[in-house]
């Protein structure tokens, strides 16, 4: 969320693009901000790499945050594009080390995109993030949006939506159609995530 708020160019894409584009632009949430930086590895046998030798033993340090940015894989890989194909990140890993869980990520990722599709073009990034000191992982404990008049809206296509606002805890959206108020997501700075 912080990263398309970043960017309001590739906001505005996801917004009034097709919503097939929320796929895509998972990949990228998840290149961008990768959640984990890097993995120490041992090596199990003598490898020569970019005119570099790694002997058997030595400790390799596996940096995808740089992977992910890699000149050669990717096509300028310090901008966001949620539309960028092919995106051959290594977020979840490779090989015998893969992530469990990448479907599920991407998954979360692209229904949480398809529901504030209506509501992404009225937010507006307030403060960055507040980030947490690791070596390893990527958070943050806080960074605040707020709705405003913002220049893009949805196309007519996406579902009806309600705003509600609830005292204390900033602005909130319900969808109109019949379901549980789980549906229901508060903005503020306690607990945002940074992608």
């Amino acid at each position: 969320m912080f990263e398309l708020l970043r960017h309001p160019d590739q906001a505005e894409r996801v917004v009034v693009g097709d919503e097939d584009l929320a796929v895509t632009a998972a990949d990228e949430v998840l290149r961008m901000v990768t959640a984990v930086h890097h993995f120490r590895r041992t090596a199990t046998e003598d490898v020569e790499m970019r005119g570099e030798v790694i002997r058997a033993g030595d400790k390799v340090a596996m940096w995808y945050t740089s992977a992910n940015r890699d000149e050669d894989v990717f096509e300028e890989p310090n901008r966001f594009d949620v539309g960028r194909k092919p995106n051959r990140h290594l977020t979840f890993g490779i090989g015998p080390h893969f992530c469990l869980g990448p479907y599920l990520a991407r998954l979360e990722i692209k229904i949480a995109l398809e529901e504030l599709r209506p509501h992404l073009g009225r937010l507006e990034l307030v403060s960055g993030p507040e980030r947490l000191r690791s070596k390893t992982w990527t958070a943050s404990s806080s960074w605040a949006a707020r709705t405003s008049t913002r220049r893009f809206m949805a196309r007519s296509r996406t579902r009806r939506t309600t705003r509600t606002t609830r005292r204390g805890t900033g602005s909130s959206w319900r969808s109109a159609a019949p379901r549980s108020n789980a549906g229901c997501r508060s903005w503020g700075s306690a607990g945002a995530s940074s992608s």
